[in-house]
């Protein structure tokens, strides 16, 4: 317990996997607050840790409900780390919360959420889902794209296609015809649509996906990926 405390990150480590190994109900809630340590490998240390004693049926709650508790908290670290370990358990209770740091002031924060979103599935966040992921597209219309804007809206659209949200159709065709950038997220937006058109083909669908396969023109040159996706 005081190793966890020590201003040496090292130190902290080293105790954090003193804790872990114990795997005890009593070292829970103090190992967690690691989650929100300002040392990066040592958080996502402790996130992998807590996900696997989260697999003992005696701590699965604990974890749980320490896990609900960084989400909550002020510390953009903690938000990051427990949206990612309560996403890894499917835990649908943090959904109305990541839905609420989908517009968080840091941009992990708000992919952690997303991804997190995808895994735990609630119906209810599809609203929410389809909000963050046009604002987001006119974000990057005005002003340009990033890594992170794609690997967003491109959980975002994961999301969606996992709970076969109709009414994100309109959004998810925009993002089939060819451009440069934006991979990831075309990627994800023809998966998705394949998920919401599973079973009854659409010839709109249909027709675009099948020009994306058979775009050889070398520039701009289409996406592997999004032939992939489009096959």
């Amino acid at each position: 317990e005081s190793a966890i405390q020590s201003s040496d990150p090292q130190v902290r480590r080293q105790g954090a996997i003193s804790i872990l190994q114990l795997q005890s109900a009593d070292h829970i809630a103090s190992l967690s607050r690691l989650l929100a340590d300002p040392n990066p490998d040592l958080r996502r240390l402790v996130c992998d840790g807590l996900h696997q004693l989260a697999s003992h049926a005696e701590l699965n709650k604990l974890v749980l409900n320490a896990a609900m508790q960084a989400l909550a908290g002020d510390s953009w670290q903690g938000h990051e780390q427990a949206a990612l370990l309560l996403g890894a358990l499917e835990h649908q209770p943090a959904a109305n919360r990541l839905v609420e740091l989908l517009k968080s002031p840091r941009m992990e924060v708000e992919i952690a959420s997303a991804w997190a979103l995808r895994k735990v599935a609630v119906q209810e966040t599809i609203p929410a889902l389809i909000d963050q992921a046009k604002h987001l597209t006119e974000l990057r219309n005005v002003k340009g794209d990033s890594p992170e804007l794609d690997q967003e809206i491109t959980h975002l659209f994961e999301a969606l296609g996992v709970l076969n949200a109709a009414d994100a159709a309109p959004l998810l065709m925009k993002y089939v015809p060819k451009r440069a950038g934006w991979q990831l997220s075309r990627g994800g937006a023809i998966w998705a649509l394949g998920r919401l058109n599973a079973g009854t083909p659409n010839p709109e669908v249909v027709t675009a996906l099948a020009d994306r396969i058979m775009d050889f023109e070398p520039q701009p040159k289409e996406s592997s990926l999004v032939k992939q996706m489009s096959v």
